[in-house]
């Protein structure tokens, strides 16, 4: 990255934020824009399934740059000023897990950055602390809320009122960080690259309900539990159960490519989903009509022959794999009786189809010179 105060490389699925603003990794304002850069950009990067924030020099971070107060025209704006760069939020947000490497100094912003990880990993000589009442301020990065949430009110305040800085095994003892190791770089990294291996949708969904947990009353934070194992455990099967068929079809046939998994009809009725993928699986549908305008909206590609698709039922799991045979573009009005037979659907007649996709298609304005894509394919697999 260009600020070379802050570093950011990629080790395969594992992103690597270093902090290097020496002697003392102080967060002034150019490094933290620099961090929220750095951060924004693990975010983006879909390979990426977890990251490991650590720090150059002999200390983790000695906090803000005080000095950068005295540039704002009053103290309040200077806080605001770091408060809306401050690098917390979109740290909080990540999609990934975070496993932070804590050495020597880790005080006032850098201990409240740290606590917004999800693991903390320390050296022995890490000291631990919230500086700001000793100086007549509040923690205003975070710091009450990130430290109350991981440690629990009783735990937190003191810390926070006697503005105490804390060794290694105490903060270790008092919750504040999950494992005390002689080589906390090669110990946060193993960390990250088990967390790695997790399903990116339960990676995702674990953090969110405990985030949820600081936010919501108990029943809510149960019914979003199980809303998320519902429907994330439900993507994770139909995921694996997806690969599974391909690699068996692949394996079969000498196939090697990509492929996309979707069902027939709306996710909104997941009967007519099952109803449509049966009619693949076993026949006779070997036809699909669409509209060139929901094409357009969700900006994906027309279908090509040779495509290859995985169709889902209403659970989202895989019912048989097609591949695309023919593509046209024709106004609804030229659709003819064998295509409606090919879609197998109803009593397969053009009078039904039409009516059938005028019902189905009702508020997009259907006529007869929409323009409709018109997709054949042949079932593939099972054989």
């Amino acid at each position: 990255m260009a600020d070379q105060r802050v570093h950011l490389e990629f080790d395969g699925a594992l992103a690597i934020v270093t902090l290097d603003h020496p002697p003392l990794n102080i967060y002034d304002l150019a490094m933290r824009d620099a961090l929220i850069a750095a951060v924004t950009a693990v975010r983006d990067v879909p390979m990426t399934r977890a990251m490991v924030l650590r720090a150059e020099n002999k200390h983790f971070s000695a906090g803000a740059d005080l000095s950068e107060f005295g540039t704002a025209d009053s103290i309040i704006e200077a806080r605001r000023i770091r408060w809306d760069r401050d690098p917390w939020g979109p740290l909080w947000e990540l999609p990934v897990p975070t496993v932070v490497a804590l050495h020597g100094i880790a005080v006032g912003s850098g201990m409240e950055m740290s606590m917004l990880a999800d693991i903390r990993v320390a050296a022995p000589d890490t000291r631990m602390g919230l500086p700001e009442t000793g100086l007549a301020m509040l923690p205003a990065a975070g710091g009450t809320q990130s430290l109350t949430r991981a440690v629990g009110p009783h735990a937190a305040l003191p810390l926070v009122l006697t503005a105490d800085t804390i060794d290694a095994p105490e903060a270790h003892r008092r919750g504040l960080v999950t494992e005390v190791v002689d080589d906390v770089e090669a110990a946060a990294r193993e960390t990250a690259g088990q967390l790695s291996q997790l399903d990116p949708d339960i990676a995702r969904a674990t953090r969110r309900l405990s985030h949820a947990a600081g936010d919501l009353p108990l029943n809510d934070g149960l019914a979003l539990e199980r809303r998320l194992a519902r429907t994330v455990g439900g993507r994770v099967r139909s995921r694996r159960a997806g690969a599974a068929m391909w690699a068996d079809y692949c394996a079969a046939s000498g196939h090697q490519g990509p492929y996309t998994a979707w069902g027939f009809g709306n996710r909104s009725d997941p009967e007519l989903m099952t109803d449509l993928a049966v009619l693949v699986g076993d026949g006779p549908k070997r036809a699909t009509a669409g509209l060139v305008a929901d094409y357009e909206a969700e900006n994906e590609p027309l279908p090509r022959n040779g495509d290859h698709s995985i169709v889902l039922d209403g659970q989202g799991l895989p019912v048989c794999i097609i591949s695309t045979t023919e593509v046209v573009v024709v106004p609804f009005g030229e659709v003819d009786e064998q295509f409606a037979r090919d879609e197998g659907e109803g009593d397969r007649t053009l009078t039904w189809w039409r009516t059938s996709h005028q019902g189905y298609f009702a508020g997009q304005g259907l006529d007869d010179d929409t323009p409709m894509v018109l997709e054949r394919f042949d079932k593939v697999w099972p054989a």
